[in-house]
């Protein structure tokens, strides 16, 4: 959620996000998170102001226009902005960390529970969760079935990540959730879990950089 102070993009991304996707956060019945958002330091108050278990960080000056090698002719289409752990700036390493851009959405209350759930198990190792999405699109307020398969050679791009930190292993070799693209994930992590459906969406609007409905959407009811 890190734009330029006068990106057009802003009021609609803020507006969407404090209206439709923090409620389903706040409403979790597993309150035990924080919801950790890189944003620029001329939005930071008026995000902060939002919640108080809102924390923000930001990416060190010397970093900022960073591209990830590899990604630097995807930016013709894509908007990508991957970092690595040690460029960034107020953020402390979380054993689980879970991914969801700030215009996707949680469906279900019991979604962080679900989480913590997954990740203790096996404590041990660690481990990525990917959710097979839905569809969202704001404007007609549908919901569609997502026409792709997510599966541990494709990562999902709502998913988690867990590292148990008290392990010095995985503490030295810790794994940023937004390092690199979702799709990629899972081969960090020596566990793969897929759950089932309905637990969350993507959002398609008119502000998305490369998501969008189907040619044929297959509307659902959930």
């Amino acid at each position: 959620m890190h734009y330029k102070k006068s990106d057009p993009k802003w009021p609609w991304r803020f507006a969407y996000f404090q209206s439709m996707v923090l409620p389903k956060l706040l409403a979790q019945t597993d309150q035990d998170f924080d919801i950790c958002m890189r944003v620029s330091d001329h939005h930071a108050e008026q995000v902060q102001a939002l919640s108080n278990k809102i924390k923000i960080f930001t990416v060190k000056k010397q970093h900022k226009h960073y591209v990830k090698p590899g990604y630097v002719y995807k930016r013709r289409k894509y908007f990508v902005d991957f970092v690595d752990f040690h460029m960034i700036d107020g953020l402390e390493k979380y054993d689980i960390q879970i991914g969801i851009d700030t215009d996707d959405m949680i469906l279900r209350d019991d979604f962080v529970a679900r989480v913590r759930q997954e990740c203790m198990r096996k404590p041990e190792k660690s481990l990525h969760i990917g959710f097979q999405p839905h569809i969202f699109q704001p404007s007609t307020l549908r919901m569609f079935k997502c026409p792709v398969e997510y599966n541990d050679g494709r990562g999902s791009p709502v998913f988690v990540l867990y590292q148990p930190l008290d392990n010095p292993v995985y503490a030295k070799k810790y794994i940023f959730a937004y390092e690199d693209s979702h799709l990629k994930l899972p081969r960090y992590m020596d566990r793969k879990v897929r759950i089932e459906e309905d637990f969350c969406c993507y959002s398609v609007h008119d502000n998305n950089a490369s998501t969008g409905l189907p040619k044929y959407p297959e509307q659902i009811m959930i």
